[in-house]
């Protein structure tokens, strides 16, 4: 007799265990890739420092740490079991943590699979739940959501079928679990989204998410974590717009999660066409997709449900039904063998694309899949070079730190320190959201006491920070709007290479010594004996770039971020010792941020010398840039690439040739040197190569020039560099 689950012939039993081997074993590397992936959630260190909190006697641990919360906290517990591991392992020991989380949502789906007779669905829904989850698997906050997602579930599958005397039992569990995800997770409202889940059972898990110190004011914190355009627009009266950008307690999804997402609701969809009719509840599906549009960044907590609407209770109502829809129409003989073909290629198939998908995760970034293979934690989680500028700011005052990952270094790093004001969480839970999004906002358009307030009020982000007691002012790298805002006002950069640049002001006594120290290193990277060579990927206390190491190249994801940090500073040169490089070694494209850097020093050479240079002319003509036409720039730039089309230059496009293939050392020679354009774009060169005696030298001859103007400037950088070459 055949059997449904290998594909309704008797001749594939032996094909039929190849093709789940296949199948388990790619799933297996999947779970192995999934598992070495370094930590990024940004709560690592808000988490963690809430948990020190705790231990420090602290009943509403975020209020502890940070200024301007006036609420309690339902998942006070949540950040504890960071902190003591932290503690105890430090970073391996939270990538222990992701590994249990991994093998724990494989063996869930893998247990409530058990009646599931259609493997291709059950393995392809699998392998969804882990990618979307993955994110969601660091030891964050997000963590306790995704945790008690499975254990709600697993508890209410392994009892739906409970008699009288079990029912007691499975209304208790269930309400126990509610109660330890309450004060665990703050999306603990999702408890009572189980499908199949009512009466009694239900009354209870409603009564055990008031369990928290937060009382049933919990269960409104947790909708406005799943849903916050209704806080912003029901408690506070803003656009919902706002809140893009900001991700509200979790990692914002990548390509692949949302991808995942989309064979789950296949899978639910076929399993619908295919079974009982109401196998599959619409409404919840609605529900769930809702909620994805309100909080993209709450989809892995949302996943497990997913997972179990698609996959987690499949029952193929005939034996010859295939509820992945491969099989054909027709009587059911012969459906049963096109059936079994139709499975071992999909089967195959699908261990190929899971494979796939595995491979881009371990070699990435790409743009789909923004992982590595790895092991500790991310670069965007170091915060050591943090550690000295801050500690001497002192105790005292408040800091404007509008993001988990930024907010949570200063509080773990300085418990004694300026304690940040509201991250966005908190801010929506506090009613409070809009105003400080609207600072951030602020800040990005550079609006302080000059500008009145986006509300209307006077003086901009000015008078509502420093009304708090700001002292610090801390910007992710990435938000290079803030800095570029920043920048011409009164906070400076203590920093300039993490991957939090902390701002304080100018004139406070205790930051004053970082602030010059963040001067001279501004000074030294643009016109400094400093030049760039590209890391190699390296074993440290903190992080193993495993992929690096396989291959020889290292991420070039924080080259790039410290690259769009010193042109948001206004430090072309810098960018551009860090870019070329990259660019030259194949490690990433950065002909936009060439385009950017190379745009900054023909601007300042169009205020200095009266028009670009012909060099950096003919390097953004290469690049093909494309100025905003009504700018000077543009139109400065419009007579020089004239003439280079008409071939008047063909020697400096040759050191503009060599110049983009093999950099600035090797394009000086093909200058003329007796020409003045000529040789400013030489002593250009020689600062960008980390040679600044050898520019001063062809500088100190230019001083002398004919032309006054070209004269005046080689002076004006003469005495810059003078300021960059006294002791530090």
């Amino acid at each position: 007799m055949s059997s449904p689950s290998d594909g309704g012939h008797q001749a594939g039993g032996a094909g039929s265990s190849g093709r789940r081997n296949w199948l388990r074993a790619s799933l297996f590397g999947l779970c192995i890739v999934l598992i070495l992936q370094p930590i990024d959630g940004d709560g690592v260190w808000w988490d963690a420092a809430r948990g020190r909190a705790i231990v420090a006697g602290a009943v509403a641990p975020s209020a502890a740490i940070q200024a301007g919360d006036p609420c309690g906290e339902a998942d006070w517990l949540g950040g504890l079991l960071w902190y003591l591991l932290i503690a105890a392992g430090g970073p391996t020991a939270l990538m222990l943590v992701r590994m249990v989380g991994v093998w724990c949502v494989l063996a869930w789906c893998q247990r409530l699979c058990r009646r599931c007779e259609d493997r291709v669905s059950s393995i392809a829904g699998t392998a969804a739940a882990l990618v979307a989850t993955s994110p969601g698997l660091d030891p964050t906050s997000l963590w306790w959501d995704v945790a008690g997602g499975c254990a709600i579930i697993a508890w209410h599958a392994a009892h739906r079928d409970a008699g009288t005397s079990l029912g007691r039992r499975r209304e208790i569990g269930s309400f126990l679990v509610a109660v330890a995800w309450a004060n665990l997770g703050p999306r603990s409202l999702l408890a009572l989204a189980v499908p199949g889940v009512a009466g009694g059972q239900r009354a209870l898990v409603l009564a055990g998410l008031c369990l928290t110190p937060r009382g049933p004011l919990g269960l409104l914190d947790s909708a406005w974590m799943l849903v916050p355009p209704l806080e912003v627009v029901l408690r506070e009266g803003g656009d919902p717009g706002i809140l893009a950008g900001h991700a509200i307690g979790g990692p914002a999804p990548c390509a692949i999660q949302f991808a995942a997402w989309v064979v789950l609701g296949s899978v639910a969809l076929l399993r619908c066409a295919y079974s009982k009719p109401g196998a599959m509840p619409v409404l919840p599906w609605i529900v769930l997709h809702s909620l994805l549009v309100a909080n993209p960044s709450s989809l892995p907590a949302l996943t497990p449900f997913a997972w179990w609407l698609a996959v987690g209770d499949i029952r193929p109502s005939t034996p010859t039904l295939c509820p992945t829809g491969l099989r054909g129409l027709g009587p059911p003989a012969p459906v049963g063998v096109r059936g079994a073909i139709s499975r071992r290629h999909a089967a195959y198939g699908l261990a190929t694309i899971v494979a796939a998908v595995s491979l881009c995760a371990a070699t990435g970034p790409w743009w789909a899949v923004p992982w590595r293979l790895g092991w500790g934690l991310s670069a965007r989680l170091e915060y050591r070079q943090l550690v000295e500028p801050l500690t001497q700011c002192g105790p005292g005052g408040t800091a404007f730190a509008f993001d988990e990952r930024t907010a949570g270094m200063l509080a773990w790093s300085q418990p004694d320190g300026p304690r940040p004001w509201l991250v966005p969480r908190r801010a929506l839970i506090a009613g409070r959201f809009v105003a400080e999004a609207t600072r951030l906002a602020e800040l990005r358009a550079g609006w302080d006491m000059r500008q009145p307030a986006l509300d209307g009020s006077p003086g901009g982000w000015w008078v509502p920070l420093m009304s708090r007691g700001t002292r610090l002012i801390l910007i992710a790298a990435t938000d290079t709007a803030a800095i570029r805002g920043l920048e011409p006002g009164i906070f400076k950069p203590m920093v300039i290479d993490a991957p939090v640049v902390p701002f304080a002001r100018a004139g406070d006594p205790a930051s004053s010594p970082a602030i010059l120290r963040g001067i001279a290193d501004r000074i030294l990277v643009e016109d400094g004996e400093w030049a760039f060579a590209p890391p190699q990927p390296a074993w440290t206390d903190w992080t193993l770039d495993l992929c690096g190491l396989c291959t020889g190249r290292p991420d070039p994801r924080p080259l790039l971020r410290q690259a769009d940090v010193l042109l948001a500073m206004r430090l072309p040169r810098a960018a551009l010792k860090i870019l070329l490089p990259m660019t030259q070694a194949g490690l990433a494209d950065g002909t936009s941020r060439l385009i950017d850097a190379t745009e900054q020093i023909a601007e300042t050479e169009r205020l200095t010398l009266g028009a670009p240079s012909i060099f950096r002319a003919g390097v953004l003509e290469r690049l093909r840039a494309r100025p905003d036409p009504e700018s000077d720039l543009a139109r400065a730039l419009a007579a020089i690439h004239g003439d280079i089309r008409r071939g008047s230059h063909d020697r400096t496009m040759i050191a503009v040739d060599e110049y983009l293939a093999r950099g600035p050392l090797v394009a000086r020679e093909s200058l003329a040197r007796d020409e003045g354009d000529a040789s400013w774009s030489i002593a250009m060169l020689e600062l960008e190569a980390g040679r600044p005696v050898a520019a001063r030298t062809t500088l100190e001859t230019l001083s002398t020039d004919s032309d006054r103007t070209l004269a005046a400037a080689a002076v004006d950088m003469l005495d810059r560099m003078t300021t960059s070459e006294q002791p530090r």
